[in-house]
């Protein structure tokens, strides 16, 4: 596992291996040790109806939190403000629903950078049932209702792992 900060955002990050269990008991191990990493060992990740990760120590919720996996690795972003991370690995499923996410223009940004920022404000956003076309990449990070965003981190953390880290400004 490892730790570092980034644009104020605490990150802990730990690979997934593939044991022969199933994979979401693994996630949710790793993730589980990430949280009690980042915010001590009394800490316990609870989801909202909507799924949404909260943090609690206690009976008191903690700092804002964002999570992500992808098939190999799990993330964990902690920050004093709201946030929303993703990362993920090039799949032919983001070419085959291309169509259901990128806008106009989008496209030169590359497939993997439009997917993981679109997942990432969706998360900080927290606005149920927002579609990933509703939210804009270009000119600037915002929603169809004018909420911006600002990209803290958005580029390849490891062979093959993209992960975009994002924030309300």
């Amino acid at each position: 596992m490892c730790r570092k900060t980034i644009g104020g955002v605490e990150l802990a990050w730990g690979r997934i291996e593939n044991d022969g269990r199933n994979r979401r008991l693994r996630e949710s191990e790793v993730v589980d040790k990430l949280v009690k990493l980042l915010y001590g060992t009394e800490a316990v990740k609870k989801n909202s109806t909507d799924g949404a990760p909260h943090i609690y120590i206690g009976d008191n919720e903690a700092e804002f939190c964002s999570i992500s996996h992808c098939a190999t690795l799990a993330i964990v972003a902690k920050a004093p403000f709201v946030t929303g991370i993703d990362i993920e690995t090039e799949r032919e499923q983001l070419q085959r629903v291309a169509s259901r996410f990128v806008n106009k223009g989008e496209e030169s940004l590359g497939l993997l950078k439009v997917w993981t920022l679109k997942e990432a404000i969706y998360k900080a956003a927290g606005r149920r049932g927002l579609g990933l076309k509703e939210i804009y990449l270009l000119p600037s990070p915002c929603l169809d209702d004018g909420t911006k965003f600002a990209v803290i981190f958005s580029d390849y953390i490891s062979e093959g792992v993209f992960m975009s880290l994002v924030k309300h400004r």
